[in-house]
């Protein structure tokens, strides 16, 4: 392949990629902007570890709107991740069932190193945590997601995935 096929490739798989980052975010800017962005983020260093961890979601949730967390999940998620079980991977693992079970434990997803390494289970409290802000607590995960900052947004999001499939 001569050079520049090989810079053309590259050029569309980044532009796919500024797609694939803006829809994961929720994005809705100009495709220009998105470009410019993913392409930024993309050289720059991963976010640092907040300070104080997510609180104790127990209470959030006694009081969360599953049907908010539904629209949640259309809107923020479901470009990524499904709901199906048994559906193989879309370009996140299918999410059906992730209520109890082990991080990193969909047979047949290619996890990254830093999510295998994270170990334990997707409880309400450790969803709670990454949601927040999933490259602070796995740096390196793979998951272009910036997280969810309003502890009601991940606590109906939460509560919505307990009742999708969720242990």
């Amino acid at each position: 392949m001569s050079k520049t096929s090989v810079s053309a490739v590259s050029a569309i798989l980044l532009m796919q990629s500024a797609l694939a980052l803006s829809a994961c975010s929720g994005g809705t800017e100009a495709p220009e902007q998105q470009q410019r962005e993913a392409a930024a983020a993309a050289s720059a260093p991963p976010p640092p570890s907040p300070s104080v961890p997510a609180g104790d979601i127990a209470g959030d949730l006694a009081t969360a709107d599953p049907a908010a967390g539904k629209q949640l999940f259309a809107a923020r998620c479901a470009v990524c991740h499904s709901l199906t079980p048994g559906q193989g991977a879309t370009i996140g693992p299918h999410l059906a069932g992730i209520v109890g079970r082990d991080v990193a434990g969909q047979a047949g997803f290619a996890y990254s190193p830093a999510l295998k390494k994270h170990g334990g289970a997707w409880s309400p409290q450790a969803l709670n945590t990454f949601l927040k802000q999933p490259q602070a607590v796995a740096p390196g995960t793979m998951m272009a997601f910036p997280g969810l900052p309003q502890v009601t947004d991940r606590a109906n999001l939460i509560a919505y995935l307990q009742g999708a499939g969720g242990k």
